[in-house]
């Protein structure tokens, strides 16, 4: 079925993100302007799939740069935490601003190229979009990251120390059972933002099979971006 919004006026058929008929320009819903970004923070626990259509309806798709950069910081943490593990004769600290940058980089034209390819790949199965509107969703999408920034981070930093960047001795056998629960945690962390991902490509496309692979594929791509800027 096509994510379509029929106009009440007319009948017309139009994008499920129409705001004004295509045909007899009647209002289809209530205009937003901008995003309630603390309201979308607990609207996003309590009911993604309502949170990812005010973000779609809203003009101004503000703070998604915001997002995308706290984002870009919490795979940068991550990537320092895995390379002693994936390249034990790098010496990530003296290259972390780089790799930060270039995570960053990396993440924007990803997410770019993404927003563009959904777009094409929807029309393709029937179903438009928006880049913009895509670009957002999956920004948003990963936000989980974010409070594990802000909830997360510092309880591992409190009970590993820089301990937590090296594997001699590894945080996994220094403390085994809050290793694992964080490990747990992070594990979590993932598979929520995948859940959200899904959420919004199914809000957009109305298709099951479609969204839940392209999340994959998107959540594998951004995570490994930060290991990408490893080795460049």
């Amino acid at each position: 079925m096509k994510n379509i919004i029929t106009c009440k006026n007319c009948g017309t058929e139009n994008p499920f993100y129409g705001f004004i008929c295509t045909k007899c320009k009647s209002y289809l819903r209530e205009r937003v302007v901008n995003i309630d970004f603390f309201n979308l923070i607990g609207l996003l626990i309590e009911s993604p799939a309502k949170a990812f259509q005010k973000i779609i309806f809203a003009e101004h798709k503000n703070f998604v740069y915001l997002v995308l950069f706290l984002v870009g910081i919490k795979l940068s943490i991550n990537s320092a935490i895995l390379y002693p593990y994936i390249a034990p004769n790098l010496n990530f600290l003296s290259q972390a601003i780089v790799i930060f940058i270039l995570s960053i980089i990396l993440l924007l034209l990803f997410n770019f190229i993404i927003s563009y390819l959904l777009k094409a790949l929807s029309n393709f199965v029937g179903v438009k979009t928006r880049p913009k509107d895509n670009f957002s969703i999956i920004v948003y999408s990963f936000l989980p990251m974010v409070y594990a920034i802000i909830f997360l981070f510092p309880v591992e930093l409190v009970l590993f120390g820089g301990y937590l960047f090296s594997r001699d001795p590894s945080p996994f056998l220094l403390k085994p059972i809050p290793s694992y629960m964080l490990l747990g945690m992070e594990v979590f962390i993932l598979l929520w933002c995948i859940l959200l991902t899904f959420i919004a490509l199914k809000l957009t496309t109305k298709l099951n099979a479609f969204s839940i692979i392209i999340a994959v594929i998107i959540n594998i791509c951004i995570n490994t971006i930060p290991i990408i800027a490893l080795f460049i």
